[in-house]
């Protein structure tokens, strides 16, 4: 076991160990998010991942990129500052490639103490981890019930529910599961831990960037301004950033592209999705 792993296992069994309580929620080891409340199922959100081949994407939990290959993406980059995010998108691929449907929903939105992360469903899941993957989860199932490791601070406390699951994620409706199961081996994922701001040197220009809704907690617009100016984008390449409630944080269309574009880049657009929420659409100025 290599001593990255061993660190990621170490800490995290000690908070599964121990009281919940409130604690930074953006570090190395911070909580991870049991599912995307990110509209991707709005037309909007999903024109954008289309046929994008060379992605990065944050990590969150998974359901970006999982998104991301159902639409075409072939070579996705994943980026997460907490080092827990990769295992659980593993666990979610995993489970894809293990599980049909309803057992999916069932392990990853099921009843506390009966599905939801349940033993018997791992055991399935398992088999299609990678070892330090299966390693990292086997440490904590080897020592803790799924009880103790659902409501641990491992996990961020936001609901997520069957309902909320199925509507955001287009993988998830119709026959889109099977489809994105076929795709998954064909793809290729990188995972990065660390801070996105910090990670771009010499990268290759990426077709999209999914932000997602790190807009939102940045208290610097200048700085994030000049966070965007830096992206590796291809020529045609956009960037997308997700805001709740957008007006409510920034006043009109026109007030946000004034506050976001500069001489080489510019607000392309900024769209709404179906629940209202915004999706700022970032790109290069051509010369």
């Amino acid at each position: 076991m290599n001593e990255r792993l061993h660190d990621d296992i170490v800490s995290a069994q000690k908070i599964v160990a121990s009281p919940r309580e409130t604690s930074d929620m953006y570090n190395a080891f911070s909580m991870v998010y049991r599912g995307t409340n990110e509209a991707i199922s709005s037309e909007e959100y999903k024109n954008l991942l289309r046929d994008r081949d060379k992605i990065l994407t944050i990590t969150a939990s998974g359901d970006q990129l999982i998104n991301s290959i159902l639409f075409g993406s072939r070579d996705i980059t994943c980026v997460d500052i907490s080092r827990f995010a990769k295992y659980y998108a593993k666990l979610k691929l995993s489970a894809i490639k293990s599980l049909d449907k309803e057992e999916y929903l069932r392990f990853f939105t099921g009843k506390l103490n009966e599905d939801l992360l349940s033993y018997d469903l791992y055991e399935k899941v398992r088999v299609n981890l990678d070892d330090e993957t299966a390693q990292f989860w086997d440490s904590l199932y080897d020592y803790f019930d799924e009880v103790e490791i659902n409501e641990s601070c491992l996990f961020s406390r936001e609901v997520m529910n069957r309902g909320i699951m199925v509507r955001n994620n287009p993988f998830l409706k119709d026959d889109n599961y099977e489809k994105t199961r076929e795709l998954i081996d064909g793809s290729k994922i990188t995972f990065r831990d660390g801070n996105v701001y910090q990670m771009f040197h010499n990268s290759p220009g990426y077709s999209l960037i999914n932000l997602s809704n790190l807009i939102e907690h940045t208290r610097n617009i200048t700085g994030y301004r000049d966070f965007l100016e830096r992206l590796p984008l291809n020529e045609d390449g956009a960037a997308m950033s997700y805001f709740f409630g957008y007006r409510e944080l920034y006043g009109d269309n026109e007030k946000v592209r004034g506050i976001f574009s500069s001489e080489d880049y510019k607000v392309k657009e900024i769209v709404k999705d179906t629940y209202s929420n915004g999706i700022l659409i970032y790109k290069r100025v051509k010369r």
